[in-house]
């Protein structure tokens, strides 16, 4: 899901008066983390700026990832069981979101192996929703 796309829905998707309180309960803090994983793909692009064509090791920015955003990966981990409260509980009673979501996350199948995407799967087991194999 995504957040832009919730809050720019007309007619809107989770109604207005909820949707703040959805988008913090669900997304929690994505800003930060958005902001360090940014800071992580600029640092590999002038990695791969200054190394091309041979890329010794990217292993200063991996490791300084770990050390330095532990805090906040920490946090949206622990937030995870009110987020999959949330989208199972938005899904199970607003029709337009249960939408929203599945043309977002499709059922992907691969060589007759089929799986849902991370988010659908949270819906699709606290909510028994039938889920499509390759042969159906």
């Amino acid at each position: 899901m995504y957040v832009q796309p919730l809050r720019s829905a007309d007619p809107p998707i989770v109604p207005r008066d909820r949707l703040s309180a959805f988008i913090t309960d669900v997304y929690h803090n994505f800003g930060a983390l958005h902001s360090h994983n940014r800071k992580l793909l600029d640092r590999l692009h002038a990695i791969q700026r200054d190394e091309h064509p041979v890329i010794n090791s990217i292993t200063a920015a991996v490791f300084d990832a770990a050390l330095n955003w532990r805090e906040e990966y920490m946090e949206y981990i622990t937030n995870y069981p009110i987020a999959e409260y949330r989208i199972v509980d938005e899904m199970a009673n607003n029709s337009l979101f249960k939408d929203f979501v599945e043309v977002r996350f499709p059922v992907i199948c691969i060589h007759n192996l089929c799986s849902l995407t991370p988010l659908l799967v949270i819906a699709s087991n606290a909510r028994g929703i039938r889920t499509q194999t390759a042969s159906t």
